[in-house]
């Protein structure tokens, strides 16, 4: 069975890096190109969930029913989330 898992969402996942040695190349194995593949941290975090099966399945088909019907998104959710994403928005401006 492969060990890859699924692309389970669009966007940057992981880039490949050539590295190149500094030395002049020569014909020995040691001045050869090797490659790396750096893993993102949301590709990482996707992983882990896949890992610990912390995706209920059942939650998940009972949310996209909700969506479906347009009885997902209620005042107090939207509100929740508006409030959420202002404490983020003034952390971030107080980094700065």
């Amino acid at each position: 069975m492969n060990d890859i898992p699924p692309i389970s969402s669009p966007g940057h996942v992981a880039s490949v890096v050539s590295r190149r040695p500094a030395s002049p190349a020569s014909d020995t194995p040691s001045s050869a190109i090797t490659d790396q593949v750096e893993i993102s941290d949301e590709a990482q975090l996707l992983n882990s969930l896949e890992a610990s099966g912390e995706i209920r399945l059942d939650k998940v088909a009972e949310i996209r029913q909700k969506i479906q019907q347009g009885t997902y998104e209620t005042a107090e959710k939207i509100e929740a989330t508006v409030e959420r994403l202002l404490e983020v928005l003034k952390s971030v401006e107080g980094e700065s």
